[in-house]
């Protein structure tokens, strides 16, 4: 199950208890949150940028924005989905 959102910083480590992440995908040299228990996968900065992750979104879906997703006003989880592959995840599920 992929789930990507916003926490505010001082709610982080009770979102990760509540939700027992397998893997965190995190900007290379961005340290992990406290109390992770998750495998880490260090990513390039690259992958985390909003406009570029939203842009590739909106262009494979041909979709007006990333809210058809439920990412209304959530810049960063943009992002974390365009890391985590989802495009190319549900382009394989489509091409079954």
């Amino acid at each position: 199950e992929f789930v990507a959102g916003e926490v505010a910083v001082g709610a982080l480590a009770a979102e990760l208890t509540r939700l027992r992440p397998a893997e965190l995908l995190l900007p290379e040299g961005l340290p992990p949150p406290n109390g992770n228990e998750a495998m880490l996968t260090p990513l390039d900065g690259d992958w985390f940028v909003t406009e570029v992750a939203e842009a590739a979104l909106r262009h494979i879906f041909s979709l007006v924005s990333s809210e058809a997703f439920g990412f209304a006003g959530q810049r960063r989880a943009v992002a974390a989905a365009e890391a985590d592959g989802l495009v190319a995840a549900v382009k394989r599920a489509l091409a079954k």
